[in-house]
């Protein structure tokens, strides 16, 4: 395979862009000129090209590291290693303890008293596992419901702020229902009996 060369793509005397729609995904929509900064040299060997999409050398974020340290310890927990578990937790912990110096005078301006400390007891590994998923991934994920917890959880929280936002006086969870968007009639009619609606039936 050819060395990549050296120095940005865009410098590349052989590569220089023009008015055609070489190095544009669509001439009518994005125009005729598109950087080059982040494009793979086809001179390199490297080129990735998909359609009229131009490859990256750049990383793109997949799943968020924290998110596979907490996947593996689920495992760990549910197969009863949980001292294993709780290590994998404890790495996110003591990195959160880390990056609290820019928190200074929340606990004396604000009442916030911030304590993130390693567990040092292995036992609930589990539940342990889920509230650090809470913590870490906050409305990153559908943890609620793949634990069959959504109703219980999310009920638990419209009785307790009712009094305090009326909007959730009368909002309610139904288990086996709301865990998932309804598919959309016309889909369901299009597929020739092949869909079937979600659970609960909406």
């Amino acid at each position: 395979m050819p060395i990549p060369v050296s120095g940005p793509y865009e410098f590349n005397p052989n590569l220089i862009m023009s008015r055609t729609h070489n190095w544009s995904r669509s001439n009518g929509l994005y125009g005729y000129h598109v950087t080059l900064k982040h494009n793979v040299d086809p001179e390199s060997g490297y080129l990735i090209r998909s359609a009229l999409w131009f490859g990256t050398p750049m990383n793109r974020i997949v799943v968020r590291y924290a998110d596979v340290l907490l996947m593996r310890a689920e495992a760990m927990a549910q197969l009863g290693r949980d001292q294993e578990a709780i290590e994998l937790v404890n790495q996110l912990r003591n990195r959160a303890s880390r990056s609290i110096g820019m928190l200074a005078g929340y606990d004396t301006n604000y009442g916030a008293k911030i304590r993130v400390k390693p567990y040092t007891d292995y036992s609930n590994a589990l539940a342990k596992v889920k509230m650090e998923r809470r913590l870490e991934l906050a409305m990153e994920s559908f943890d609620l419901v793949r634990w069959g917890e959504a109703a219980q959880v999310i009920n638990k929280y419209y009785v307790e702020e009712a009094n305090d936002c009326r909007i959730y006086t009368s909002a309610s969870f139904t288990a086996n229902k709301n865990e998932y968007l309804p598919i959309p009639h016309e889909q369901v009619a299009a597929s020739n009996g092949h869909y079937k609606q979600n659970i609960g039936g909406w």
